[in-house]
């Protein structure tokens, strides 16, 4: 699969999270400051398992294992 992550990040984060549409996103970006609760981070991680077809590691099911989009980036990098 060829895919942009940063990309699918964004517009993944920008879907389901509750930030504003507008905010430009990237790596440095902290989740914190996005205002996504633990719901809307779990709607954005079933979203990444099912259009990627990877499975979130359970210790990593939580948004405090990642502090950036750049860390969830790699992560998913790593995944797949």
């Amino acid at each position: 699969m060829n895919i942009n992550v940063m990309e699918f990040l964004e517009e993944t984060i920008k879907k389901y999270g509750k930030t504003k549409k507008e905010i430009d996103l990237n790596q440095n970006t902290e989740l914190d400051s996005l205002n996504i609760d633990s719901i809307s981070f779990i709607k954005i991680v079933v979203h990444i398992e099912e259009v990627l077809n990877i499975q979130f590691d359970d210790d990593f099911l939580l948004k405090e294992q990642f502090e950036t989009i750049g860390d969830l980036e790699q992560y998913l990098l790593n995944k797949m």
